[in-house]
């Protein structure tokens, strides 16, 4: 999208002297980083839970987060970028037998 977004600027700074345009073109950049940020993290503290939920196998009876961790994963599973087309690759290994 920013290969998108830089043309659009290269037009709008050329055959324009319009600053609010660009100034929009910039926020909207500004907003992707964040959400690509945003997405890292939601990455990042996923594997951390799923890890802490690993170790914590054992005591899966006493601990009262087991669920709420597991309803955690999955919603960021659903949610995730790229959530469809990996449940896709899962579901064709698993038919594969692999």
């Amino acid at each position: 999208m920013s290969k998108q977004i830089d043309f659009l600027k290269r037009c709008i700074a050329l055959n324009l002297q319009s600053g609010g345009l660009l100034d929009l073109l910039d926020r909207i950049e500004e907003l992707e980083r964040e959400r690509d940020t945003a997405w890292a993290q939601a990455h990042r503290l996923a594997l951390e839970l799923e890890c802490l939920i690993i170790d914590t196998k054992d005591n899966a009876v006493v601990s009262k987060w087991w669920d709420s961790a597991f309803e955690a994963i999955e919603g960021y599973q659903a949610l995730k970028p790229g959530a469809n087309e990996e449940a896709e690759a899962w579901a064709k290994m698993r038919k594969a037998g692999v």
